[in-house]
């Protein structure tokens, strides 16, 4: 029947997959946040740490918020296109 939904519906999972693991990976970047400001001015300090920290989680948020659109416009496609096809095969 829909030959062509197959090798769509797998892109759409890796697609999928890809979201999914950022946001455990942000979950986990998360689990044990220090929010209070430090401040410190020997050698590598923790204020510089909570720098890189988070610049990581900016990243990840930018990148899971894009890939979540995406995933997302490309599952509405593959919808609209099957339930086109199945509109198109069995009229009234």
């Amino acid at each position: 029947m829909f030959q062509f939904a197959n090798p769509l519906l797998m892109i759409w999972l890796v697609f999928a997959g890809i979201v999914l693991v950022l946001l455990i990976y942000r979950f986990l970047l998360t689990l044990h946040e220090d929010t209070s400001i430090h401040v410190d001015f020997a050698g590598q300090s923790l204020a510089e740490r909570q720098s890189g920290h988070a610049h990581r989680l900016e990243l990840v948020d930018y990148w899971g918020k894009q890939l979540t659109i995406v995933t997302l416009l490309y599952g509405v496609g593959i919808a609209a296109s099957y339930l086109y096809l199945a509109w198109q095969i069995y009229p009234k």
